[in-house]
This record gives C-alpha cells, structure tokens and sequence, in this order.
C-alpha cells in the first residue's frame, strides 16, 4: 500500500495494540516529535524543538499509551498521551536519554533517565523522583533489558571503558562483563536472544558510535557474561531485534545501513 511518511530522526515502530494497528514514532528530529498510523498518515505532532529521547508505553497503568521526552538544555522531561498532549513537565537539564523500566518485578512502569550530572534518575507515573543515584562513570547513554532473563526484572545496561555494567535504578551494580576492545560507546541497544532451543538466554548489546572508522558494533554474552562474538561495522547500524525460529530458538536480527543481517547459532 502506498506509504505517506517522510520521517526525519530516528523511527521506533510501536507494535499493534488493541484498537490500532502498528504505529511510528518518529523521535531525535530538529523540530517535532510525531506519531504516524500504519500507513504513514500522520497521527500528531509535538513541536517543541526536537528531543534527546523519547520512550513510549503504559506509564500511568490504565491501558493507554504515553510518551515521555528528555530534552537539551533546561527543558527537562515531559510526558505526552496518547493523543500527544502534554500531560506534565519537570525540570531537569541535559536529559540525553529516556527509559522505561519494571524496577520491582510488581508490572508498574517507572521512567528513567540520565542528565547533565550524570545520575540515574527514577520517577513515577506523576513525574515525581524516586531516586537519584551519582555515578562514578559518567552516566548518559543506556539500554533497559530484562536480564537476567529468569529473575522478572528490568536492568539499566551501560557499556564503554572496555566493560558492560548491568546497574540497578539506585546506581548499584549487578553484573560487570569485559569487553576489552570496546573503548568508545555511545548509543546502546540490548535484547536478550534464546539462540539454542532448552538453554539459557544471550544478551545481544548493539553500540553507535564506538569510532571514527567503525561506527557501530555488536556484542554478545553467553549466559554466563562472556564475551563470545564481537563483530564491528563500517556502516550505521541503529536497531536489534529478535526472531522465533521453527526449532524452537530465536534468530537474532540487526539493521545495519540498507540491510537486515541475520545471526543464528551454528549446528
């Protein structure tokens, strides 16, 4: 079918709801966030100047999808409905990245982010902080992932300084992995991957902007938190995802430049 869009930034695609079918949200652009419908017709449009972030799902626990947004400068955090109004703000400044997060295992959603100090900050549905935890490496960009995956709870992922350090919302440690070549990293994505039917989950991290020549590069951690395949790519890869395969396991998938490449465990 014929397709309207013309997004500019980065584009998550929101997966099918009750009532909708899948939608796009176009975040990281100069001027707007905005939302379109499955055939690219624009739903809204934000236009506050363009965010650092934008992170979407069921934050206020009543079914309904709701944005919030971390901005540059003194704008601090928002957060939209779904119809995009503009529901609260609080202030904050230099919030680089925005995140949702299960930090109990209790099914309710907080929101976290970073900013200009480099703490982790927790709030709730309302916006009002929980915590606000220092880190000794500075902290900007990170990924929320359930992992382990067995444990029922969400983990704030950071990665740069040849490790990966999986971080509770109060700044404490979980885990610590090696990843010895990985000195610069910025943007991070993470998924847990099942790639052999009957074991235990991997954790695929995806990392922009790791270097001039190599701007992004893929990681991936046994059960146990080794490293076990590093892969560097000369182009742009910007999202990872994961695919059941007929023999029970999960394909892992990353977009990289124009293409989908496809990973799998070998016999």
């Amino acid at each position: 079918y014929p397709f309207e869009a013309d997004f500019a930034g980065d584009v998550e695609i929101l997966p099918p709801r009750e009532g909708y079918g899948c939608r796009y949200l176009s975040t990281k652009t100069w001027d707007a966030v905005a939302l379109y419908d499955a055939q690219g017709k624009k739903i809204w449009r934000y236009s506050e100047g363009g965010p650092n972030s934008v992170a979407a799902g069921d934050i206020r626990g009543d079914g309904t999808l709701c944005f919030a947004a971390g901005y540059n400068g003194s704008r601090g955090v928002v957060l939209l409905d779904e119809n995009g109004n503009l529901l609260w703000r609080k202030k904050d400044s230099n919030v680089w990245q925005v995140g949702l997060l299960d930090a109990e295992g209790d099914g309710d959603i907080e929101i976290v982010h970073s900013n200009a100090a480099g703490e982790i900050v927790l709030r709730d549905g309302a916006g009002e902080v929980l915590s606000r935890a220092p880190r000794q490496d500075y902290f900007s960009h990170f990924a929320v992932v359930r992992w382990p995956v067995e444990n029922g709870r969400d983990a704030i992922l950071t990665a740069g300084n040849g490790k990966v350090v999986l971080l509770r919302p109060d700044g404490g440690i979980l885990a610590e992995y090696a990843a010895p070549s990985l000195m610069m990293a910025g943007e991070v994505r993470a998924v847990p991957v099942r790639l052999r039917a009957g074991e235990g989950a991997h954790l695929a991290l995806l990392i922009r902007n790791t270097g001039l020549f190599s701007p992004s590069c893929l990681l991936v951690f046994d059960p146990t938190g080794r490293l076990v395949y590093h892969e560097r790519y000369r182009l742009d890869a910007r999202a990872i995802s994961v695919l059941p395969t007929s023999k029970g396991a999960e394909r892992l998938l990353v977009g990289c430049g124009s293409e989908i490449l496809a990973y799998e465990a070998p016999e």
